[in-house]
Order: C-alpha cells, then sequence, then structure tokens
C-alpha cells in the first residue's frame, strides 16, 4: 500500500472514464461532457472512496511526474493564456491528445503497481 491519496485502480479507472465519456481540456467536465485528466481521476477516487471531490491534484501531479513542468500556450494573438505547472497544465497543453493522457495514468497505475500496490 502507498501513502497516496489513490491507487493503481483509480488511475486505471480514470483511463476508462476519459474513453468512455471523452476528454477535454481547459476544463474539469464530467460524465456527459467528457473529462480532464484530474477529474477522471478524482471521480474515480469518488466512487471507491464515496468521498466527493476528494484533493488529490498536488500529490497526483507529483507522482505522474508533471508536477514542475512548465506549460506556456499562446493564443492567436500570441499573447500568454495560461502558465501552469500541474496536471492540468499536463492535460491543457496544446496538441495534448487523449491518448497522451490515457498513456500517462496507464503508465502510472503500472508505477504504483510496481512500488507494491
Amino acid at each position: 500500500m502507498t501513502d497516496y491519496p489513490f491507487e493503481a485502480v483509480d488511475l486505471e479507472r480514470g483511463a476508462e472514464l476519459l474513453d468512455e465519456h471523452g476528454w477535454i481540456q481547459r476544463n474539469e467536465g464530467g460524465r456527459t461532457v467528457g473529462f480532464c485528466a484530474y477529474a477522471a481521476v478524482r471521480e474515480a477516487v469518488s466512487e471507491r472512496t464515496q468521498v466527493p471531490r476528494p484533493f488529490i491534484g498536488d500529490e497526483l501531479a507529483e507522482f505522474l511526474g508533471v508536477k514542475g513542468v512548465e506549460v506556456i500556450a499562446a493564443n492567436g494573438t500570441g499573447g500568454i493564456v495560461f502558465h501552469s505547472v500541474d496536471l492540468a497544465g499536463f492535460n491543457d497543453t496544446p496538441g495534448r491528445t487523449k491518448e497522451e493522457v490515457i498513456d500517462l495514468l496507464m503508465l502510472g497505475a503500472k508505477k504504483l503497481r510496481d512500488l507494491g500496490q
């Protein structure tokens, strides 16, 4: 067992939710419109623990290796739209694909299992 507020099954279920309901950027979303990476894993943790909207962001981003990764996006006029150093920034990177997000979650699940979870 790990000391993280999420488990391998949560990352796998988050990937399933993205597959089942779709993936979106720049919004958390939900079952009707699709999920961002963070919201999908948070939904999976909530399903398992019955805790509504658990906070898992910083630890999840750090565990997945995307905390501290600088993401800067320019809009059509060359201005900065956002600067993010977390999972939302990874998810919202222009050109990012749903497959890349799912791959990240599945790699995270494998890493947790390799740690003995």
